[in-house]
């Protein structure tokens, strides 16, 4: 059990493979899926547009309980709102170094759980209280090795609660959108390093931006960690 949350990619990955499909204790709340047990956490700010009959998700305090979490090969699922999402696919590839880890050890975490395709609408005490309430908890739970923040509101808001556990790392060679940040969770016993990517995968994030993350993730894993 204790190498399902490794803080070395492989011996998470292998653990998982091998424990896996297995549901555990713990449901996600709505807006949120993917690996239970997820090194690449991908954090966003709301569910964006509702599906052709789908009932419209408000996004009030009273959010509901969805799914137990997962681990198993295939935890993370690159398909939804009816169509694959290939550019979400090779983000999470490109950040952890293959296909596998991404279907593997990603989950996605949105601070909101309304439908809206407009960030803009979304009102910041709303967002701030999904990040204190419900996605920081999740962090805990998960012991991801990386978070990335897809938007700046989203950095905006787990910035600066990670700069106050916040570890020394040498400057990233690969000029991103943000600095990378290190930082600690409670119980872990490896740093976790915070990114941002440079656009929304939603909103036109160019390839060369994501090799571009992916470059500096790997030297984070491979170098500093």
């Amino acid at each position: 059990m204790k190498d399902l949350y490794s803080p070395n990619l492989r011996t998470r990955y292998e653990a998982s493979v091998e424990a896996g499909p297995r549901e555990l204790s713990t449901n996600w709340p709505a807006g949120c899926g993917g690996a239970g047990n997820a090194f690449l956490v991908l954090i966003g700010p709301s569910m964006g547009g509702a599906r052709e009959g789908e009932a419209l998700a408000g996004g009030d305090a009273d959010r509901p309980a969805r799914k137990p979490m997962r681990v198993g090969a295939d935890a993370m699922k690159f398909y939804w709102g009816d169509r694959p999402r290939p550019r979400w696919a090779k983000l999470c590839a490109e950040i952890l170094g293959g296909e596998s880890y991404a279907n593997t050890l990603t989950a996605l975490l949105n601070l909101d759980w309304r439908h809206s395709t407009s960030e803009k609408s979304i009102p910041q005490v709303d967002l701030t209280h999904g990040w204190n309430e419900r996605v920081l908890p999740l962090l805990l739970k998960v012991r991801p090795g990386i978070v990335c923040a897809l938007t700046n509101r989203v950095w905006d808001i787990v910035e600066p609660w990670a700069q106050r556990r916040s570890v020394v790392l040498p400057r990233c060679p690969v000029p991103l959108a943000r600095e990378p940040i290190g930082f600690t969770i409670d119980g872990c016993e490896f740093p976790t390093f915070l990114v941002k990517s440079h656009n929304h995968p939603s909103r036109g994030l160019s390839n060369e931006h994501i090799v571009d993350l992916g470059r500096a993730c790997q030297w984070l894993l491979n170098e500093v960690a």
